[in-house]
């Protein structure tokens, strides 16, 4: 018998917690996944927003936050939504954030910083504007994930942390039985110089990345941001259609 593999299927009725249920429980060696009910939606995520106030504007950039090699910033984002089943606000980002064991904060708000083989210290405030800057790139990311799902074009819509912080995929689709990495970026110099300099290191040059761009005169404001629209989930699928 092969035991490689236990795979334990949980039920409404085993669980709920939050508005997320658990639907799956698999374990594989030294490694264990739920699988989830995903409701999230883009238009929960559109009502949630306009009463979250984005406060990353006109805040100092600390030279050694902005350069201080950090924990992604996207994993507690994310386990956020596996957990409640909506967005976090940018307050509730930057608490997560900064719970995580990799930081120790002092009586004079500095931070010490420890991740992988590094230790820096770092002043809160930096810190902290550093973490609101990338929330709004995250937002739109997984407002057109939702999109992506709900407009049935695609035969799969996938989204994997791992891909999103080694390979810059942030999301992948499956569209006429064919695999297809996106990558989502705001048409600005700030956001096209950070998807140029980032390592991605196993992405597989035979599927490049195909870039949507968000055009401010193109995106729907939303409360304090800009978010992509339908608009951009026909043009990928238009750009789709021309490769086939």
């Amino acid at each position: 018998m092969n035991t490689r593999w236990v795979v334990t299927s949980i039920t409404k009725k085993h669980y709920e917690g939050g508005q997320s249920v658990i639907l799956n429980v698999e374990l594989c060696n030294k490694h264990m996944r739920e699988i989830r009910d995903f409701t999230l939606t883009s238009e929960i995520i559109e009502e949630s927003i306009k009463k979250y106030p984005y406060t990353g504007e006109k805040r100092i950039k600390d030279p050694v936050a902005e350069n201080a090699l950090l924990p992604p910033i996207i994993l507690p984002f994310y386990s956020y939504i596996f957990e409640f089943g909506k967005v976090p606000s940018p307050d509730e980002l930057v608490n997560l954030y900064l719970k995580q064991e990799h930081f120790s904060e002092d009586s004079n708000r500095n931070i010490t910083v420890s991740y992988r083989s590094s230790k820096i210290i770092v002043k809160k405030e930096g810190l902290t504007a550093r973490i609101l800057r990338t929330y709004p790139s995250i937002l739109r990311d997984v407002h057109f994930y939702c999109m992506a799902v709900e407009s049935n074009f695609f035969q799969i819509v996938w989204y994997s942390f791992a891909m999103d912080y080694e390979n810059g995929i942030d999301i992948r689709v499956k569209y006429c039985d064919k695999w297809y990495n996106i990558a989502l970026l705001q048409d600005t110099v700030r956001s096209r110089a950070f998807k140029t300099k980032k390592p991605y290191r196993h992405l597989d040059m035979n599927n490049k990345l195909i870039y949507i761009n968000l055009k401010q005169t193109l995106s729907k404001r939303c409360g304090d941001y800009n978010l992509y629209t339908f608009h951009h989930v026909e043009q990928l699928k238009q750009e789709l259609n021309e490769k086939l």
